[in-house]
């Protein structure tokens, strides 16, 4: 990987991906495993972009993380009995997770909802910043 960037190709992916072509056309493996065998020949060029770029990152963690609140609570409450319940469930995470990631407190972010339902002069707290 190195050399290739060294090199300054304009396809850093090329000394990799023409020798791992080379290997699995040799194989001409049919079924699930040629079928995931060319699937990662044609994207080589998708799973190692995150190189080039470091603002990507090379793993899923904060999407991972962010989802754990809801599996938690799913798990704890053996889930929603309607879709209904099940979209209220997702608002308040939703604005639970986006307080958490600006930095703000929830229990402010609610009380000051609250307090704008009740009383007509009130701003309404937004999470858009």
């Amino acid at each position: 990987m190195l050399l290739a960037r060294q090199n300054s190709s304009p396809d850093p992916y090329s000394s990799l991906s023409v020798p791992l072509c080379h290997n699995l056309d040799a194989f001409a493996l049919g079924g699930d495993a040629g079928k995931l065998l060319r699937s990662l020949r044609d994207k080589a060029h998708q799973w190692w972009y995150f190189i080039d770029h470091p603002e990507i990152p090379g793993d899923n963690n904060l999407a991972e993380r962010s989802l754990r609140l809801a599996v938690t609570k799913r798990k704890v409450s053996g889930g929603s009995r309607s879709m209904e319940r099940f979209k209220h469930t997702a608002n308040l995470l939703t604005v639970v997770q986006t307080c958490r990631r600006q930095g703000r407190s929830v229990i402010e972010f609610f009380e000051q909802a609250i307090k704008a339902m009740v009383h007509s002069g009130v701003q309404a707290p937004s999470l858009i910043s």
